[in-house]
């Protein structure tokens, strides 16, 4: 049996295009998960040797510019830009500006990591690590929305991670 060469050029030219144009069809549903893909692509193309360094300064700012277009008014991230309503509908009517829309865990990890991983930070990490303390529960554990009162196992872990890398 002939073994296949992993070719990695290829490679590299797959995961750029996944991060400068459209995704691949079977990826288009997953828009609520578009910073957990991002971060991947990020991580796969400095793992090959394509990361931060080698892109041009203007694509940098444009990866951070997206990423913060994600970013929750009091902090958090949500998946996506498409998952954030512009700020003037951001008012507080007495349930707290977090009601709407809400930022949650996991995209706020994927988020800090990629712009870890890709961009000069922003000040943005102290409004993130605030928006973090609010999803601590009584007994410790982390829920993954500031809205909901459930506990998420996998919370702990990563607000830990998150916490440690801010």
């Amino acid at each position: 049996m002939d073994e296949q060469e992993f070719n990695k050029e290829k490679h590299i030219k797959y995961w750029q295009r996944c991060l400068k144009t459209l995704l691949p069809t079977q990826y288009t549903t997953t828009d609520s998960s578009r910073t957990l893909l991002g971060f991947f692509i990020l991580a796969a193309l400095d793992l090959l040797g394509a990361g931060a360094e080698t892109f041009p300064a203007h694509q940098r700012t444009q990866i951070r510019d997206w990423l913060l277009k994600c970013q929750h008014p009091n902090g958090g991230f949500c998946g996506s830009p498409n998952h954030r309503y512009p700020d003037k509908y951001y008012v507080d009517t007495g349930y707290g500006k977090e009601q709407m829309d809400p930022a949650n865990l996991p995209a706020t990890y994927f988020a800090m990591l990629s712009l870890s991983l890709w961009v000069v930070r922003e000040g943005k990490e102290e409004e993130a690590l605030e928006w973090l303390r609010k999803l601590q529960r009584e007994d410790g554990s982390f829920g993954e929305l500031v809205t909901g009162r459930e506990m998420w196992r996998e919370g702990g872990y990563e607000a830990l991670l998150f916490g440690f890398g801010c």
